[in-house]
């Protein structure tokens, strides 16, 4: 039997909005009211979205964001900064003792990460895994350094991810770069010296405009994510909208957590 998951496509939105709906939807699905779920989001206006123990205060120009209309927010995830600018974000909300996307932190993101493969070969890109032994943890930006398994083309990274389990359920999302707006967060970043482009300790990151010539829609990189997924996983992906109560949860969450200065700026 097939089996059927949920997808969701909730297009851009602010960050405090998309963190609160991801939430929303891990605490769905450890209720048990959707089974394991794949959404795909946008960013507007840009934000930097920082790791949950991540120090903003040291690392992050907090002065110079609110003078640029850049939002900040933490997300759930580790991992660190990332500058959400020209970009296809994806998340990924499952039982971790269910079938197909379950099992140990690596093994979960080597198995969604063959998934974001498939998918972006539908929009002409052969990507591969990286396997790192080192996340260069030291460095404030997460587009410094491949880790775990990551997506990379011909050695450069193209997707950023990190992950967060809570109760036995998954969380993992991540960026598919689309353009160069990512390489801004250097200007963002507290530093004694001059700023350093992002993506240099690591040497090569790479976005989909640079290697197709040209940056396919929104919606064509959704719906090639959305195949990906389906045949990777021998699954269909139902599209759903959140519900009236779901709604109710992201507002809450919203307002109570992720656009306030004390969840944002605490570390």
């Amino acid at each position: 039997m097939v089996r059927k998951w949920h997808f969701l496509n909730t297009g851009p939105s602010r960050g405090c909005y998309n963190m609160a709906v991801d939430e929303t939807l891990l605490g769905m699905v450890l209720s048990g009211h959707r089974p394991t779920t794949v959404r795909v989001y946008g960013w507007r206006p840009r934000a930097i979205s920082v790791g949950y123990g991540q120090p903003v205060l040291k690392d992050i120009d907090i002065e110079k964001c609110v003078r640029e209309g850049v939002d900040i927010v933490r997300r759930l995830t580790g991992g660190r900064a990332v500058l959400h600018d020209e970009e296809v974000t994806y998340s990924v909300v499952a039982p971790e003792n269910g079938p197909g996307i379950g099992g140990t932190i690596t093994e979960t993101y080597r198995r969604i990460g063959l998934a974001l493969i498939c998918g972006l070969k539908h929009v002409g890109l052969e990507a591969n895994l990286h396997r790192a032994t080192s996340i260069g943890r030291h460095n404030p930006s997460c587009f410094s350094s491949a880790g775990r398994y990551e997506i990379v083309y011909r050695g450069k990274k193209l997707i950023g991810s990190a992950q967060r389990r809570l109760d036995g359920v998954i969380l993992q999302h991540g960026s598919l770069l689309t353009g160069s707006g990512y390489r801004d967060l250097a200007r963002f970043l507290r530093s004694d010296g001059p700023p350093t482009p992002v993506g240099t300790s690591m040497g090569q990151v790479t976005t989909l405009s640079e290697v197709l010539g040209d940056k396919p829609q929104f919606d064509t990189i959704c719906d090639a994510l959305r195949r990906g997924f389906e045949e990777a996983f021998g699954c269909r992906l139902i599209e759903h909208n959140l519900s009236d109560e779901e709604q109710a949860l992201v507002e809450k969450l919203r307002l109570e957590r992720y656009d306030k200065d004390d969840w944002n700026l605490r570390r």
